[in-house]
């Protein structure tokens, strides 16, 4: 298990709208799960949506004045917080899931950290990244040449074996 910084520890994944990134999230957490791993999840939504819901103890501490309010019950804890939005992407992950072998990122196309692109060639004919927007692999139901490797959709064991050998196996010592 990691207990330093998150460096070389988040790995996105990116495409367009409905192609089966959360999918595949859902496959890879549960797959490396199996595999004794501890992990976390991100998601990143350009909505507006109301996290907490106007009524609840919580929105209202928010309504109140409370830049961040936490809820904490024997089962779950979730943070509403409008402070944190002002830090650095990495400080706010750091924070959150320090000490987590991987944080999958469901998004942040434009962020720094590595990606893999779910790809439908039936809705674009090219993947919105590039091996220079540290694009590391694609999964599509067409092979695409790019020079990264591309799995099939049904090649998750393949696929879990790159994410650990990448990002988990090595960072193990």
């Amino acid at each position: 298990m990691s207990t330093g910084s998150l460096q070389g520890r988040i790995l996105l994944v990116v495409g367009r709208k409905k192609v089966g990134k959360t999918s595949l999230i859902e496959k890879l957490l549960s797959a490396l799960k199996e595999r004794g791993y501890k992990l976390g999840s991100i998601k990143y939504t350009t909505g507006d949506h109301e996290f907490d819901t106007p009524g609840k103890d919580s929105y209202r501490h928010a309504q109140a004045g409370a830049e961040t309010t936490m809820i904490l019950s024997p089962h779950k804890a979730a943070i509403f917080s409008n402070s944190l939005r002002d830090r650095q992407f990495e400080e706010v992950l750091d924070f959150l899931f320090r000490g987590y072998d991987l944080v999958l990122g469901e998004g942040f196309r434009s962020s720094p950290y590595p990606k893999i692109e779910v790809h439908n060639p039936d809705k674009s004919s090219a993947p919105l990244c590039s091996p220079e927007d540290n694009l590391i692999a694609l999964v599509s139901s067409q092979k695409v040449e790019m020079g990264i490797p591309c799995f099939l959709p049904e090649e998750l064991d393949s696929l879990v074996e790159f994410i650990e050998k990448r990002f988990l196996k090595e960072n193990d010592s």
